[in-house]
Parts: C-alpha cells; structure tokens; sequence
C-alpha cells in the first residue's frame, strides 16, 4: 500500500494534463489550447499539439484538420505560441497544407 502510493506521488506529477472535451466540441477545445498557448513553454507547445490529435477520435472524421485549418486561415492574427500549437497539430494530420503552415509561421522566423 505504501509502495503504491509512493509510485503514485512519484508518477502523477509529470502526467500530462488530459485534454477537456464535452462531446461535438473540436471546436471549443482547439479554442481552448489556442487561448492558454501564450502560457507553455516551447516544449510544452509539442507535447500539446500531439495530445490534441488524440482528440481526434472524439469527433467526425476529418473534423479536428478541419477546426484547425480554420486557425490556420487566422495565420497573422495567432499569438506566437498558439500559430506553433495550431501548426504542429495539423502537420501531424492528414494532407496538411505545408504552404499554408509556412504562411503562419514565416513571421515568427
């Protein structure tokens, strides 16, 4: 018992927080990542965007590329840390639009 807990103390800490979803809202919840990006760090940013296609599987198919292509559409409108968020997120996705990714992150290079 003790053993047990102890793992837990160890382990729990450097879980990663899971993603909010409420059913048929990809929307909300890209939204929700773009509004707390300014707040990671770079790193951070990666392991998010990653997590966020776990996501995937919780809406239509094809519906969480879609949601952030609308972001992309944003290009020079997202905060710094959300256009690397909202890009690598959709890389990992299904034929991303590379010239449109670039277009986001051009200005922050």
């Amino acid at each position: 018992m003790i053993a047990r807990t102890l793992a837990l103390a160890l382990v729990l800490p450097f879980a990663p927080a899971p993603l909010p979803f409420q059913q048929g809202s990809l929307s909300a919840l890209v939204a929700g990542e773009v509004g707390s990006a300014g707040n990671m760090e770079l790193d951070k940013l990666w392991q998010r965007a990653v997590e966020l296609r776990e996501a995937e599987a919780r809406g239509e198919k094809g519906e969480l590329d879609r949601v952030l292509d609308e972001w992309l559409a944003k290009g020079k409108e997202l905060p710094p840390k959300a256009a690397i968020l909202v890009s690598a997120s959709r890389l990992v996705g299904s034929a991303p639009d590379v010239g449109r990714i670039a277009e986001t992150l051009s200005p922050l290079v």
